[in-house]
């Protein structure tokens, strides 16, 4: 019960002013250890082709993610790929540009909900999604690892993640809820039986997984990108091991966004490996445009919505 009014809290508005505050009190401290003139002159060398390029990557990456949302969703309900990319775009829009607790997953459950999917069935796809998404970044993490110097403290940081996300993969996708204590406990009958559904279908969720693989490849092949962009010479290899670390702090819900949590991340992480505070920072800000970008054809998306049909898109 106690659990339940802290979560109402945090998803009020005095949660989110809190996580806004907390993300400027992170940047503000940051922003003392860096030096500025070095940071504005290194952002110049970022061009307009460079921004078009950035947006094509998050195109690109968006297409494979409604790929994968396909997969899960065809065994339902056929959804067009334009939908499903529709609505990563808009919740995208709303995970960056509005302070509201209603996060971008939530909108996507409301538009499915719309297009005809049970909430039970839509739940648990974006869910599964989740999963096997996050899943895929800390397998290339835990890979990637064993083929550069890899501090060695990182290593069995990326380890003990993978270890523990394994077993709650096995443990949600792969044991049989109904007769755990675990599913006794917190899962639904709704969602135990939509589970059930999908977890007869191992080629459909390996489908998902190798797709997964190729998104978030992408989404680190932004950071790297923005970092040649700025002139920082390094291996890829790095970046395909600390970047999923960065994705993995930014899920600390102590800020508006992931901003500030993810700056400190980008800076603490690649600092290891010679990239100074100032250029990581870059790094960061880059990555993040990606998703402003995301937000912005989101926002388009949005808009037509009610030129189109006089109404929302949920």
């Amino acid at each position: 019960m106690r659990a339940a009014r802290l979560k109402q809290l945090y998803n009020s508005p005095v949660g989110i002013v809190f996580k806004i505050v907390c993300s400027l009190m992170i940047l503000g401290v940051f922003a003392w250890s860096i030096d500025l003139q070095k940071l504005a002159k290194a952002w110049d060398r970022l061009g307009p082709e460079i921004l078009l390029i950035l947006l094509l990557l998050t195109l690109v990456r968006n297409l494979l993610g409604s790929l994968r949302f396909k997969i899960l969703s065809d065994l339902h309900h056929k959804i067009s790929l334009m939908r499903i990319m529709e609505q990563y775009f808009v919740a995208s829009f709303f995970n960056n540009f509005l302070p509201t607790a209603l996060g971008g997953d939530a909108v996507r459950f409301l538009m499915l909900a719309k297009d005809g999917i049970t909430k039970a069935h839509a739940g648990t796809m974006i869910v599964i999604e989740r999963l096997i998404g996050f899943y895929a970044l800390i397998m290339i993490a835990l890979v990637s690892s064993f083929f550069w110097a890899t501090p060695e403290h990182i290593y069995w940081l990326v380890v003990l993640i993978a270890v523990g996300y394994s077993a709650v993969i096995v443990m949600i996708l792969g044991a049989d809820v109904h007769r755990t204590w675990f599913g006794r406990f917190a899962v639904p009958e709704s969602i135990r039986q939509a589970l059930d559904v999908y977890k007869a279908q191992r080629i459909r969720l390996l489908w998902v997984f190798m797709h997964s693989l190729v998104f978030q490849l992408i989404s680190i092949y932004i950071s790297y990108y923005i970092a040649g962009a700025l002139g920082i010479e390094s291996s890829i290899l790095p970046f395909l091991t600390l970047v999923p670390l960065v994705w993995f702090c930014t899920m600390i819900p102590i800020g508006f966004g992931g901003v500030g949590t993810r700056e400190v991340s980008f800076a603490y992480l690649f600092l290891m490996v010679g990239i100074g505070v100032e250029q990581s920072l870059l790094i960061s800000l880059g990555t993040y445009l990606t998703l402003l970008l995301s937000g912005v054809v989101g926002a388009a998306c949005f808009a037509l919505s009610f030129r189109s049909n006089n109404e929302a898109l949920f």
